[in-house]
């Protein structure tokens, strides 16, 4: 349900020094809490986040769960909590995923677009996650195109529609997940996993 927006919170409500340094460098206070997540490195961090910031749809319908660190001790860096938040994103995605292959339907390779696709170690941690390759458009507003060419598609003769459709940007960048992070995160999931039945009441 958030995805994106948990990462916004956490900013919002954490990070006033990186919008600080942020604004003085003329970078996105993003950049700067991506490099603070690649300071924590991936399979030494137990913490885990629930993204139920606005409750959750898909495949747990329950508008009152919320979300919630655990696993923090007095060792805990900000940096990674930074990284639990891309991770809990993710867990919460293949979530839905493990649906579809529920279902008996394979996937391969998934499209990935949004604001969160700019942090590439977060798209790296997404296709590690999900153990699928994603493909990142060169168009950044991916859903807002889709909507623009559905339209399109709707209220156009067919050659219109075709020379809209050719004029667009149609590459891709190909972000392979990483085996061991694979591995490594297939165990962390199960764990995430177990969280809410538990705590759910």
């Amino acid at each position: 349900q958030g995805a994106g927006l948990s990462l916004k919170w956490f900013r919002d409500n954490f990070c006033q020094a990186e919008k600080d340094t942020a604004a003085g460098m003329g970078v996105d206070p993003y950049y700067l809490m991506d490099k603070e997540a690649e300071r924590s490195p991936i399979g030494c961090n137990r913490l885990l986040y629930l993204p139920y910031l606005m409750g959750e749809r898909s495949p747990i319908n329950d508008s009152n769960i919320r979300g919630a660190f655990f696993g923090l001790s007095l060792n805990t860096t900000k940096d990674e909590m930074t990284l639990a938040v891309l991770e809990g994103v993710a867990f919460a995605i293949k979530q839905n995923l493990d649906i579809i292959r529920d279902l008996g339907i394979h996937i391969e390779t998934s499209k990935i677009c949004g604001g969160g696709t700019r942090n590439k170690e977060w798209v790296k941690i997404i296709a590690s996650v999900l153990g699928i390759e994603l493909l990142l458009p060169e168009v950044e507003h991916g859903a807002v195109l889709g909507a623009a060419l559905l339209g399109a598609r709707a209220c156009l003769p067919e050659d219109g529609y075709e020379r809209l459709r050719s004029g667009v940007k149609s590459g891709y960048t190909h972000i392979l997940p990483d085996g061991k992070l694979t591995k490594y995160y297939g165990e962390k999931y199960s764990k995430w996993a177990e969280l809410y039945p538990k705590i759910k009441e």
